[in-house]
């Protein structure tokens, strides 16, 4: 009755479409992976719901009905994007008794807080909500969002209340910040140090970092200039010239109208006062002068070395090693030489060290490598990556039986160096390859209600059936804290059943249960036009199946935050390109979520890629994912043969280096499944050859 009732304000206000009443019997709710309905932009005609009688006539079956909840919660969600607050309460109105009514409640009450931050009314109303909401998702999400935006206009003792009620995000970067600048105190010598070191490896930025310099400043003015330089290593220009405008002049490091003028343009200050700078000047230039000039840095540096204690010029060679490293200069391994890993005041240690290593990898440096991996805290060195290149430098230097040692550690992961370690053990100790088999999955009673019945698995499929995919992980994975991770294959075969291929894969690859589960981690839906296309395209059927799991983990109709589209996640101006270029005329951009249409596209283009590289796979799957000009120009900067797995852990970006390296894996295990000729993984991998740049004609 209730969603009878709300049906009938929505029809009534304009937010749905009128409904066909003459044929209730037709589906027209959106399954898991179809489009949902339009929502009408003009106001509905007539009004069925007039009285008892001609409203029990107009009463719509439960799909209709779920059809024209969709409409109105999606047009929620634009009000909720301007910022609506009039919209959102007719919405939240109209939509009470719908299983996502409390997501639009609450963005009802955060804009009109938002809209006036001051009215202790909108801020009760709020509170109340999320008292109301304790346990679940949207209840955690409006504490964040609460925390967030009144930080500092809260007395310290609500914030705290609030932000110790957090299941998910007390270690949120911005509110952790907001927690110091309100709790640090003169008698907290211990949260000080925490704050110091919190500064010093997390990515903090804007308001909040310069509250928390502020009042770390203010409680110990003496650490002024360390502070500056932390802020310096982590490039948060802007927030270091807010901060120097905050302060009194006596207390900046330098003259503030030079240190302002240095921040702003560093290469012009070099060649005005560079040759004379020192101490904490020096400093500060040569922090500034990275990216933008790395070598130049490097020479200023050198030039002024006797301004600067050996310690200190340490610290800044290090600063020069991880950026140089991260930008693939042939330099790097020269400036990493000089650095002093140790110096407390390094920020980003852990990363520092991994470009680093991976400096006197591209350079074939092995024992600088092993020197740099031993400097690693033992948690950075057991990480997969650095546990195979350890081993790889212990080969190096002869160390046959430790070199194995470390790759036997890791010989059974599966994962790309999984199975480069697996290679390089003996074949006498090579653990078997993934089974590939298909496992049964039994589903208890108990699991099978809880999915059926957990109020975030529902709102999760809700979310799902709208194509809301990144809402419905949220509250997919609030779900699954209720449900031990040995009975997570069990929720990814209900996920699978559900048609939601993407649930089942990520929470089968989480869960704690002996097996491979291979059907559920690495289905092949689409087979038959995944075959069809590939053959027409000339590449590996394996290498397809390979991307579109990295790509949209068979989510046909997901759209990525730049805007790619579908299966293969092509860009709408790539599809025209490539459908001009393929002479298929019928292309329109809303057929991207056709995965027949994707897929024909996303093959050509990746054979296109292929070719325009010589056949080179990595550089064509590292371009499908950055672009064939970054790829082109990554490769520029190899100069001799160099191992594949050298140049893919060395991407500069973070995402490529990740997505190459599970593209590859995915590939050698759909290509076992398939039947295809497939050489050595170490051998699939292969070698990068030298080639300069130049511009692709490929988008």
């Amino acid at each position: 009755m209730i969603k009878t009732l709300t049906l009938t304000l929505l029809l009534a206000s304009g937010l749905a479409p009128a409904m066909a009443t003459d044929s209730p019997s037709t589906p027209v709710a959106p399954q898991p992976g179809a489009s949902p309905s339009p929502v009408s932009e003009g106001a509905v005609q007539s009004t069925p719901v007039t009285t008892p009688e001609t409203q029990s006539e107009a009463v719509p079956n439960p799909e209709e009905m779920e059809a024209h909840y969709q409409a109105a919660f999606l047009k929620a969600q634009q009000a909720r994007r301007r910022g609506d607050v009039k919209a959102l309460e007719q919405l939240s109105e109209a939509l009470k008794g719908y299983v996502l009514e409390d997501y639009v409640e609450y963005w009802r009450l955060y804009y009109a807080l938002k809209k006036a931050p001051n009215e202790a009314e909108n801020r009760q109303a709020l509170l109340d909500f999320i008292r109301s909401q304790k346990g679940t998702y949207v209840g955690e999400r409006a504490t964040v969002d609460y925390l967030l935006l009144l930080n500092k206009k809260l007395d310290k003792a609500q914030f705290n209340s609030l932000y110790a009620s957090l299941v998910w995000n007390q270690d949120d970067t911005t509110l952790r910040g907001w927690y110091y600048v309100l709790n640090l105190a003169p008698k907290t010598p211990s949260l000080y140090a925490d704050a110091k070191g919190f500064m010093l490896t997390r990515p903090v930025k804007g308001e909040v970092l310069v509250a928390l310099a502020q009042r770390m400043i203010e409680l110990k003015p003496s650490d002024t200039d360390e502070i500056f330089k932390i802020i310096a290593q982590q490039r948060r220009w802007t927030s270091l010239r807010q901060l120097t405008e905050s302060l009194p002049k006596k207390r900046v490091p330098m003259n503030a109208a030079r240190l302002k003028s240095l921040l702003h343009n560093p290469v012009a200050y070099d060649k005005k006062y560079g040759r004379r700078a020192k101490g904490f000047e020096l400093e500060m230039l040569t922090l500034r002068l990275l990216r933008t000039d790395d070598d130049r840095a490097a020479e200023r540096l050198t030039q002024n070395r006797t301004y600067l204690s050996r310690e200190r010029r340490g610290l800044l060679w290090a600063a020069l090693c991880h950026e140089s490293a991260s930008e693939l200069n042939a330099k790097a391994p020269e400036y990493c030489r000089k650095a002093l890993f140790t110096h407390p005041l390094l920020a980003n240690k852990d990363d520092v060290l991994a470009w680093t290593a991976r400096a006197y990898m591209r350079a074939g440096h092995w024992t600088s490598l092993k020197n740099t991996l031993l400097a690693m805290s033992p948690a950075q060195r057991h990480e997969e990556t650095w546990t195979y290149w350890y081993g790889v430098a212990l080969k190096h230097h002869n160390e046959i039986t430790k070199a194995h040692e470390q790759f036997a550690r890791i010989a059974k992961n599966r994962s790309f160096y999984g199975l480069l370690a697996r290679e390089a053990l003996p074949s006498a100790q090579r653990p078997a390859l993934p089974s590939i088999q298909k496992e049964p999955v039994t589903v208890s009673e108990t699991r099978q209600t809880h999915y059926n019945e957990d109020p975030s698995f529902i709102r999760a499929r809700t979310f799902y059936a709208m194509n809301l995919y990144s809402e419905g992980h949220r509250e997919w994975n609030w779900a699954l804290r209720k449900v031990p991770r040995s009975q997570w294959t069990q929720v990814a075969h209900l996920a699978g059943n559900d048609g939601n291929l993407h649930r089942m894969i990520n929470t089968s690859l989480k869960a704690h249960t002996r097996g491979d589960f291979f059907d559920q981690r690495f289905p092949m839906p689409y087979r038959s036009t995944v075959e069809l296309r590939s053959q027409e395209a000339g590449i590996p059927t394996s290498w397809t199946y390979g991307i579109i799991r990295q790509e949209s983990r068979f989510m046909e109709r997901v759209h990525s935050g730049v805007g790619a589209v579908g299966l293969m996640q092509i860009m709408p101006q790539t599809g025209h390109w490539l459908a001009k270029k393929i002479e298929y005329t019928d292309f329109k951009s809303s057929t991207l979520i056709e995965p027949d249409v994707n897929v024909r596209l996303g093959t050509q283009y990746l054979a296109m890629l292929r070719e325009n590289f010589e056949g080179d796979t990595v550089l064509a799957t590292a371009a499908y994912n950055a672009g064939p000009r970054r790829a082109s120009a990554w490769r520029a900067q190899v100069k001799a043969p160099m191992d594949s797995a050298i140049f893919i852990e060395s991407i500069p970006f973070y995402e490529t280096r990740g997505y190459v390296k599970n593209v590859f894996f995915n590939r050698y295990l759909y290509a076992q499944a398939l039947g295809e000729t497939m050489p050595a993984f170490t051998e699939l991998v292969g070698k990068i050859t030298p080639k300069a740049d130049h511009p692709s004609p490929l988008p």
